[in-house]
């Protein structure tokens, strides 16, 4: 199908119409044919085309994918679809249509799909998607959402950095030394963010970060860079990212108290605010 095709149209109205559970039912049928409208071959024929193929065909496959991935929201947001027919198939969902369409690609379309695909990303992971599809998927999704977070939609950067702390959130505290390396920066930069509610889903998904791993893997760089500037945020004007820079640094103390207590230490006379401080120190020091 394409785009302004009447099937794609009745097949839209028909799933949009339809109650959450009879779409739940017949999931077997109705993903496999999302999955072939925003498949990874079908973005890859993007950037693969002839240079004879106009800008026209170009746009009417993004106008597709947008209408397609519009109507798998539709669904995987309907509070009236029991989330036990999602689950099934959330991993082959994930992997053949939105994951391919959160990779980055110039154009208002693109920026548009990647939104679209955020979103269902979104919604998928807040449906409770098991923990062995989160483990399975990460290799290939973690350096995806890493280089999104830096999009130059803040609505994109939002959705990507709650979707990481939901990801965060699932981890059975199995992330490696060399993720944590990798993430680490690109999260702290969210805090700096000029959309506040991004700042606000970076510190969520920093405190959920600071607890998917052991102890150790944090330990050095990491950990004192991530606690330093998280302190500096304490300080911060707004009284709700305040609470919320202390909930990642409560986290923080199960990590290293040492540090967590230095950097206490330091701010406790520096700090508009010094309560936050105070009570810091005195959970790293009963550790």
């Amino acid at each position: 199908w394409e785009f302004g095709d009447i099937n794609v149209k009745a097949f839209d109205s028909l799933l949009r119409t339809c109650h959450g559970e009879t779409i739940g039912h017949k999931m077997g049928k109705i993903g496999p044919i999302l999955e072939s409208h925003l498949s990874g071959e079908a973005i890859s024929s993007l950037t693969t085309a002839p240079s004879s193929e106009s800008k026209e065909d170009v746009q009417l496959i993004f106008q597709t994918k947008l209408f397609i991935m519009a109507l798998v929201q539709s669904i995987v947001s309907n509070p009236d679809l029991p989330k036990k027919y999602v689950q099934p198939f959330a991993e082959a969902l994930l992997t053949n249509a939105v994951i391919p369409n959160l990779v980055w690609q110039v154009g208002s379309h693109a920026s548009a799909l990647r939104k679209l695909s955020a979103a269902v990303l979104l919604s998928i992971l807040q449906g409770g998607t098991s923990t062995l599809t989160i483990c399975k998927l990460c290799p290939e999704l973690l350096p995806i959402l890493k280089s999104t977070l830096g999009d130059d939609d803040g609505i994109i950067r939002e959705l990507v950095s709650v979707s990481l702390s939901k990801i965060f959130e699932a981890l059975p505290a199995v992330l490696g030394e060399q993720a944590i390396d990798k993430l680490y920066p690109e999260l702290m930069r969210g805090l700096d963010d000029g959309n506040e509610n991004v700042r606000f889903a970076s510190c969520d998904a920093l405190r959920n970060f600071l607890r998917c791993a052991p102890a150790a893997n944090y330990r050095g760089t990491a950990i004192e860079y991530m606690v330093e500037n998280l302190f500096v945020h304490l300080d911060d004007p707004n009284p709700g990212l305040q609470e919320k820079v202390y909930a990642a640094l409560v986290a923080a103390v199960s990590v290293d108290p040492a540090v967590v207590a230095k950097n206490a230490e330091a701010s406790i006379f520096s700090h508009r605010h010094s309560k936050y401080c105070k009570k810091l120190l005195n959970l790293a020091c009963d550790k």
